[in-house]
This record gives structure tokens, sequence and C-alpha cells, in this order.
């Protein structure tokens, strides 16, 4: 077979002969007592078999369950529920006419509306779980023996639960409202055809009434709901820390229902609609315990069974109800999807424990198993824990589907659907959009009260000033006289003293060319300098892994190998040759020894640490020229190679490539060391040039402070008329400082509070803004027609998008005009 074989071939092979050959041992495998039991679907997948392996296999068709067939089942499990659950009140000849007519009736229903929902939703690309089959009418006679003798006091409870249990299973499949609206019709549809009682309330068009049959909350009974709003104080009691207020109480008592049937949710929906929140409180409800897991940078899939694990032992040992929550953002890794669909079908994780803590799970559950009445075998064991897990696991995906953010919350509302005409595009509002525009509203409202209130205050402070500046104005006049009489005196002064600048000025301006002459000589010898100091560096990091190798090398030998080296009594030709190179390398003075044997060679290596030394604080930037030509006869040969000497000796491997690699870094030595010459001599150079410039910047530094002196008393006498002539002005225009804080403090205060009304809004639709700004216009317009618009106000608030948004607001001025 060669590998290549089928998995059918190894089956047929084993069913045929009855063993496989094992080609490792080359041995027979023989496997006894084994059966096969297999099962296809015609209709997924190839249905063409080998032949070769249909012949051992008695083939037997099951076909599609029966309408007749589903009728016995169902109505046997209904009969025999309403049997032991009757109403109290009634005779016997009643109770057994209420349990025929309504077992009859409730099958009839079911089985027909089951017809209706196969033939009118089918599986598309965006709803492919639209697959109707037994298992979902099962699950509707599931909820129905939920029920008891107090839920159940006539066949209207019944035909509510019956219909509460198909909009569970049929109903909360569906995913848009068109489909929504499609199955209320079919059900009111349903009643009418099927039912002879009069129950106008419950076939009145599509307004089928939503009755939420609940359990675990406030009481133990499954039995409905008659006051949503009391429903919405039971759960708010259940959980004080709920921050979101639950405004649907139906979604909690869903998620309720599947934990406490043992079931595992998916919770589809936008993001923000509560669906962490609702089943946290579903988790709480069902005295569970909630697990997330914590993703980090290094999260992998190990961490993931990780905690996988924590919670198996916690379900199985410890008999800690858990819920598992996991949204799609926190599968990192496509493999954890794996590890979920085994936790979800079998429930038996492959390699999730080590054998040892295997171990440990079955001695802890050993005894609990045999109270149980099971026989204690490894297999009952491991499979009674995986039971556990299963029932007290209860995995839970969350998956986002649309992340829109609404700009208003009723507005949105009343253009949605033009808005999805037009572009197409589908807006989503949820409480916590709403929430948050709220919250953004007074954060707003907040900043822009402050903001006026410390102008105000600022203001105010400052025309106090200028009234008490004013009783002072008489005496400054006197003293403006008088400066006036001294700024014509000192105005010939300061003409003189300009000349004085000016020529001092052109001195400088002088010096500080041949200085900046100088400087960028100076630039152009560093930048010389540096680019010559790089190229050095860059050849000498060519020869550090040679260096690094030379290293290594040295870092395989020891004394061991070097004594098992010595031992040798008559070495092959390449290890005489290496510990010959070895030898011509370590001569004084590129004295070549005239004995390179193998026995001097040993004689070397006699003192194995003083031989070690020798090597480790070898001169490798100085090797003889006569050692190099030397050196190179052995180098020639095809056998000095370290993979080929290892095979003889690894202590001579080593040697061999402290060779090689201490040659190939003196080589590149030799090429750097006239470059580094070079730079040296540039560098002296450089100095020079540093020195030379400093000398005229010292020059100039002298030159400079009587001209930085002149010009410093210029300055001082302009300053002196420019003081005076701002005092006139501040004397004149205080008047317009107290129109201002009038404005602000008797200005119109609403059109404020409607400007912020309408930043936050255009803040919780930045993202609809971008894609629609004739949405943005006409939203713009509606509030420009309640309150004066004033577009600054936009500009703290949405700076990130200013210029769009001064776009719609001149489109929105123009509908306006």
């Amino acid at each position: 077979m060669y590998g290549t074989c089928q998995p059918h071939t190894i089956i047929r092979q084993h069913l045929d002969y009855g063993h496989w050959y094992d080609r490792n041992k080359l041995t027979l495998k023989e496997v006894t007592h084994c059966q096969y039991l297999v099962s296809m679907c015609p209709t997924a997948g190839s249905c063409t078999i080998n032949p070769r392996l249909q012949r051992n296999f008695c083939v037997l068709s099951v076909p599609p369950t029966t309408a007749d067939s589903m009728q016995t089942i169902f109505g046997l499990q209904l009969k025999e529920h309403l049997r032991r659950i009757h109403p109290p009140s009634e005779s016997q000849e009643e109770v057994e006419e209420f349990r025929i007519s309504v077992q009859q009736q409730i099958v009839r229903l079911a089985m027909y509306l089951h017809k209706r929902m196969s033939s009118a939703f089918h599986p598309t690309a965006l709803k492919f779980h639209y697959v109707f089959n037994l298992r979902d009418i099962s699950n509707v006679f599931r909820g129905l023996m939920l029920s008891s003798s107090e839920s159940l006091t006539k066949s209207e409870d019944l035909l509510q639960l019956w219909l509460h249990e198909s909009q569970r299973v049929y109903g909360d499949k569906l995913l848009d409202q068109d489909d929504l609206e499609k199955f209320d019709k079919i059900l009111a549809d349903v009643l009418k055809r099927n039912t002879e009682m009069d129950r106008p309330r419950f076939c009145d068009g599509i307004n089928i009434p939503s009755i939420y049959f609940a359990q675990g909350i406030g009481t133990s009974c499954y039995q409905p709901v008659s006051d949503k709003n009391q429903l919405v104080r039971l759960l708010q009691d259940a959980h004080g820390r709920l921050q979101t207020p639950c405004t649907n109480g139906s979604v909690l008592c869903r998620i309720t229902r599947i934990l406490e049937s043992g079931g595992n949710a998916l919770l589809v929906g936008v993001g923000g609609s509560g669906r962490q929140s609702s089943a946290s409180l579903a988790a709480y409800i069902c005295n569970l315990h909630l697990h997330q897991p914590t993703l980090h940078s290094e999260y992998d899939i190990q961490d993931f069974k990780a905690d996988i694990g924590s919670l198996y032992l916690r379900a199985g040992v410890k008999n800690i109800g858990s819920l598992f929550m996991i949204s799609d953002a926190q599968v990192a890794d496509e493999r954890f999807l794996v590890l979920i669909n085994d936790l979800l079908s079998s429930g038996d994780i492959p390699d999730l424990f080590p054998e040892a803590e295997v171990e440990n799970i079955i001695s802890a559950l050993r005894s609990e198993v045999k109270s149980a009445g099971i026989y204690d075998s490894r297999e009952n064991c491991w499979n009674y824990f995986i039971n556990k897990v299963k029932r007290r696991l209860k995995p839970e995906l969350r998956e986002s589907v649309a992340d829109f953010v609404a700009f208003t919350y009723r507005s949105v509302n009343e253009l949605s659907k033009a808005y999805l005409r037009k572009e197409r595009r589908c807006v989503e509002t949820t409480p916590k959009s709403f929430l948050q525009h709220i919250k953004t509203y007074k954060m707003l409202m907040q900043k822009r009260h402050t903001f006026l209130r410390d102008n105000i205050g600022r203001l105010e402070a400052g025309l106090q000033r200028l009234v008490d500046t004013s009783k002072q104005v008489d005496i400054l006049k006197e003293h403006l006289a008088e400066q006036e009489v001294e700024l014509q005196q000192r105005s010939g002064d300061i003409d003189a003293l300009l000349e004085t600048v000016v020529q001092e000025t052109e001195v400088v301006s002088r010096e500080k060319t041949v200085a900046a002459a100088e400087e960028a000589k100076v630039s152009r010898i560093h930048a010389d300098v540096s680019q010559r100091q790089k190229d050095c560096e860059e050849d000498l990091a060519r020869a550090e892994p040679a260096l690094e190798a030379a290293q290594e090398a040295l870092n395989t030998l020891n004394k061991s190998n070097l004594t098992e080296l010595r031992s040798f009594g008559s070495p092959p030709v390449a290890v005489r040759n290496v510990t010959a190179a070895v030898m011509v390398l370590l001569a004084t003075d590129g004295k070549i020894p005239k004995d390179l044997s193998w026995r001097a060679a040993k004689l070397t290596m006699s003192k194995v640490d003083n031989f070690l030394d020798s090597l480790i604080n070898f001169d490798k930037d100085n090797i003889h020229e006569n050692s190099l030509r030397a050196v190179q006869t052995y180098l020639k040969s095809p056998e000095f190679k370290p993979e080929v000497v290892i095979g003889k000796s690894q202590a001579a491997a080593g040697l061999c490539s402290w060779v090689i690699n201490v040659l190939k870094y003196y080589e590149v030595f030799c090429d750097v060391e006239p470059k580094r010459k070079a730079l040296a001599e540039a560098n002296a150079e450089y100095n020079v040039a540093k020195e030379k410039l400093a000398r005229i910047h010292e020059k100039v530094t002298k030159v400079s402070p009587p001209m930085t002196f002149h010009s410093t008393k210029n300055l001082i006498k302009r300053s002196i008329k420019a003081r005076a002539q701002k005092d006139l002005c501040n004397r004149v225009s205080h008047k317009s400082w107290r129109n201002v804080i009038l404005n602000l403090r008797n200005g119109p205060r609403r059109r404020v509070v409607a400007e912020f009304r309408l930043a936050t809004g255009v803040t919780a639709c930045k993202t609809i803004c971008i894609e629609s700004k004739l949405f943005l216009s006409q939203y713009a317009l509606r509030a420009a027609l309640e309150m004066p618009w004033t577009l600054h106000i936009f500009y703290p608030v949405l700076a990130l998008h200013k210029t769009f948004l001064t776009e719609c607001y001149w489109e929105a001025r123009e509908m306006l005009d």
C-alpha cells in the first residue's frame, strides 16, 4: 500500500482477512471480536462505495418517518403525559374525553405546522440553518412534557403551551422581521384550519400573542407569564448588579429554558442588544458559574485547552455547574472551533488531559460510579465523567452579525426604511446606543455650561479691573505729557545709536560668514568620517560570524575528547592534516616546525589545559605570512572539512572548524585594516578642523556683546512708546468688554441646549454620516427648523469629522434659504 491507500481499503482488508500487516515490526496484527456498523446520508457526499467493501455488509434502507408513524409516536407520548396530569375538578369520563380530543388535536396541529414550515422556508446561503426535520417536532413535544396539572387546567392552556413551544422551536430560528410575520400568518392559518374551538384571540390575523412560559424564575413550575412587567421586576430583583434595564424578558426566558434542559445556545444579534447581559443573568438564575476565556497576545490552542480542561474538572469532579461563554471575537484561532465542535457533539475532546490527569479524574470518580450502580472500569468511569460534564457545562456562543450605531434613536427608526430602500444599507438601533446618546449629551452640556460660566467670571473680573484703572487715567495723562517731552529728547540719541548698531552688525556678519564656511567644511569632514566608520563596522560585522564559529568550535573541545584524540595510535590522514594545520598556526613568529607528524601533534597536546589556552588566546589579528602559506596546502585537501572529519573524531572536527574560521576572520581583518588607518587620519583632520572652528566662534562671541547691548537699549526705548500707546487704546476699548458680558448673560441659553442636543446626535451617527451625506442633511434641516444653527458648536465636538460636517451644514442652510 506504501502509505497511499484509502481508509475504506484498510477497513476492507480487516473484514476480508481479519488482520493487518505491520511493516515496521514485520508481523501480523490480528484484531478479533470487532464488528462494523456504518451509516451514510444519500443526499450528502459521495454515494459510491467500493463493491469489494460493500459485499461485507448487509445493507438496510431507513426511509423517512411517515405521518402515521409520527402521529402514533407522539400521540402515545402525549397520551401518557396527560394521563399523569389531569384536571382535578372534573370527572373521570370527562378526563378521558379531554385526553383523547386534545391529544389528537395537538398532534394534528404539530404535524401540519411542520409540513407548512418545511415547504415555506428553505435553506439559503444566508439562512443555511432553515432546515426542519423530525428533531424539531420532538423538541415541541419535549416542551409539552414539561407541563403539570397546575399549568394545564383546560384544553385552552395546552393550546397556549403548544403555541409557545412552536414559537420557540420554529420562530426562534427565523432571522428577519419578514420571515417572522410570515410565520405568524402560517401559525394563524394552521389554527383556523385544524381547531374546532372558538379562539378568536388566537386566530386574529397575525396578532398571535407572545405567551412566555418560564421555569426557574420566581417558581419552579413551568407556566405562562401573565404580566411582562412583573417578569422584568423579578429578573431585576434576581440580579441587582444588572446595569442595563432588562426590557425583553422573553430572550432571558429562552436562554434559561435552553440552559435548564441541558442545551447549548448560539446568540445572534446586533452589538449592544444585551446578549452578554442576558446570558450572565441566565447563568445566575440557573445557578451556573460563568466563565469567559481571557485573551492575551500569546493566547494559543494550548491555553484554550487549559481553559476548557479547568471547566471539565469543575463540572465533572467538583460538581459545579458552569456556563462557558465565548464570542466570535474571542476565537483567535480557527482550531478553537474544532474543540468547540467536540465539546458540543460528544463532549469528549481528544488529548485534553495528560494521561496522569486522566488517572486522577478516574480515581476521584470511582466511588461515585460505584454508588450509581455502574461497574467501575476505566472506560465506564471516563464515560460517566464526560456525561457529567455534558450535563453541567453549558457552552454559549455569541456572534455579532452587525455593529451599527444610530445617531439618534427615534429619527433613525423613522428614516431607516427609506434609507434601506434607497441605499440598500441597514441601520440598527439598540438600547445601548440610546443610553450612550444620553450620556454624551449630558457630558457635552456640562462642559458647555462650565465654559460659559468661566468666561463670564473672567470677563467680569477684567471689567472690574478696567473700572479701577479708569480712576487712574488723570494721573496717567500727566505722566504721558512728561513722557512725550522726554521721548522727543531721546529720539536723537536713538538715531545715533542705530548707526552704531548697523556698523557693528556688518562686522559681525562678516565674521559669521567665515564661521559658516568653516562649519560647513567641518560638517563635510564629519560626514566623511562617519561614512568611513560605518564601512569599517560593516566589514568587521562580516567577520563576526567566522569569529563566532571559531569560538563555537573551541566550545566543542574539552579535556576528555582531546585525551581521546591523543589516544589514537595511527589516526586517519584527515586527522593528521588537522593537527598539522593547528601546529602551523600556533608556530611562533612564523617559524614552521619541521616535525609535523602525529608524534609531534601528540606532544603538543600532551598538556591539554595549556593547549586549550593557546587556542583561546590565539592572536587572530596577527598571523604570520609563513603560517598562512603553509596552512593553505592543508586547506586544499577535500577531506579538510568539519563534516568529513567529525566521522573520524569529534575533537579533530572542532580543530578543523577552528582553523577554517580563524583564517576567514583574518582575511576580512586584513581588508579592514587599511580602512581603519584611513579612519584614524580622518579623525585627526576632523579634530584640527573643530579646533579652528572653535577659535572662530570665540572671535564672533567677543564681537557680538556690544551689538547685543545696543540692540537691547533700542528695544527698551521702543517698548516705552508702545506701552503708552497701548494704555491709550485700552482706555478707549474697555466699553466693548461690557457688551460682550451682557450678551453672554442675557443671550438665549435654550439655543446652547439645542445645539448640544444636535451635536450629540451627530456624534452617535458618525459612521452612518460618512456613508450618506444626504441622510445627515435631512436631519440637519429638521433640527435647523426648530432652533438657530451655529456651526462652531461642531468644531470642539467632532474635530475628526469637521470637513464633512461643514459640507452637510451648508447643504442644510441652502435648504432653509
